[in-house]
């Protein structure tokens, strides 16, 4: 499902308007990445945790010239979700 079909299921079932839902799922969207930004975790349904996760620096190989390479530490975004949640889809 692409946003914009995403954008237009939300409104439909909350009979908002798409230029509303718009706005409104930009502004979940800053707000999950400032949360994220400030090492908060984040639960965005019942189910569905997001949190980042610390990569420490690792060694790598560059696939075409068989070359090592370090690849930097950072931190990646990470999302769980219970079993609760799993059982649910099919």
């Amino acid at each position: 499902m692409k946003k914009a079909d995403f954008i237009k299921k939300i409104a439909e079932k909350t009979g908002f308007t798409q230029k509303d839902t718009k706005v409104v799922v930009g502004a979940i969207r800053e707000i999950v990445i400032e949360a994220l930004n400030n090492d908060d975790d984040i639960q965005v349904i019942d189910g569905v945790k997001l949190s980042r996760k610390y990569m420490a620096e690792r060694q790598s190989r560059n696939p075409q010239t068989g070359e090592a390479i370090t690849v930097p530490a950072k931190h990646a975004p990470k999302c769980k979700f219970a079993n609760s949640f799993k059982e649910l889809v099919r």
